[in-house]
């Protein structure tokens, strides 16, 4: 059963761009700006750039836009989309975060799952769907792995009659009415173009950002006996479950911000967290008359 995080972003993802449906730059509607940040206008103005330079150089799509408004949405920090995956890696890791258990690479897990931001080679993101997994003797293999990714170009040239044989030639110049950008989504291995005992290939991908560990933790959504969720909030640089004010993840020298527990304690409510300072002090009966009140409440 998918997280609650996981569910959240497949129904973003349905609500926005359903199966069999395409959001297109030149839509009349207003959904490509709302799901990208970007234009149709200042997409055109950039492949005709583009052209100019003589196709050399960068060429904007909307990929990473998609998945910035995606990261909004979940609140997730836009620092996941990144086309290098060590930089992505280093922001994990750093002292602020301390979430590097979060960055997956492809040669240690066969497939992201729904809602982890994937990076391929090249300078691509998108968001993972769905994953067929078959077993057999040979072990868990992927079949195919489905995804919803942004920067689906459709460039398009003006053509102009030419003068000595009088057929149509593309110019230099890019169509803008027939030209777009996209969001879709998108199926590995293509059933429309590959054929068909072609099983998925990860070895384009450089890796992907796992939700469920960005937002959990290590050991992923846990539910207390009052039905809330502990988040990686409660997990420090190793991975062990601590405080969030805590020093360094621990007790250590100096204090919390405030010694009782803050909203959504897995500790329960009233007493300081054990690792916590304040706890050094605590008197046992302290325990005792919270046991009992929590067993007859």
């Amino acid at each position: 059963m998918p997280s609650a995080k996981r569910e959240k972003a497949l129904k973003w993802v349905d609500d926005n761009i359903p199966e069999g449906q395409e959001i297109k730059s030149n839509d009349p509607s207003s959904r490509f700006t709302e799901l990208t940040g970007l234009t149709h206008g200042g997409i055109m103005d950039n492949w005709q750039a583009w052209a100019d330079r003589g196709h050399k150089g960068p060429f904007l799509t909307c990929c990473n836009g998609f998945v910035i408004q995606y990261c909004v949405f979940m609140g997730l920090p836009i620092d996941l989309v990144q086309f290098d995956a060590q930089d992505i890696r280093n922001y994990l890791g750093s002292e602020k975060v301390k979430k590097s258990y979060a960055w997956v690479d492809p040669t240690t897990q066969i497939c992201p799952s729904a809602g982890d931001i994937m990076i391929w080679r090249g300078q691509h993101v998108g968001i993972a769907l769905y994953a067929d997994l078959v077993g057999d003797d040979a072990g868990v293999r992927l079949t195919s792995l489905s995804t919803v990714e942004g920067g689906q170009n459709h460039l398009v040239w003006v053509q102009k009659q030419d003068p000595v044989d009088n057929k149509l030639k593309d110019t230099n110049e890019v169509d803008r009415n027939k030209s777009y950008d996209r969001i879709k989504r998108k199926r590995y291995p293509d059933p429309r173009n590959d054929p068909p005992n072609k099983s998925y290939s990860g070895d384009k991908l450089q890796g992907w950002a796992d939700i469920d560990l960005f937002f959990y933790g290590p050991l992923g959504e846990q539910e207390t006996d009052e039905g809330r969720v502990i988040s990686s909030l409660w997990f420090n640089h190793d991975g062990k479950v601590v405080h969030p004010d805590a020093p360094d993840g621990g007790g250590g020298p100096g204090y919390f911000c405030n010694a009782g527990p803050l909203y959504g304690d897995p500790f329960g409510k009233g007493l300081p967290h054990p690792f916590s300072p304040a706890a050094q002090n605590l008197d046992p009966s302290a325990i005792l008359r919270f046991r009992k009140d929590r067993n007859e409440g």
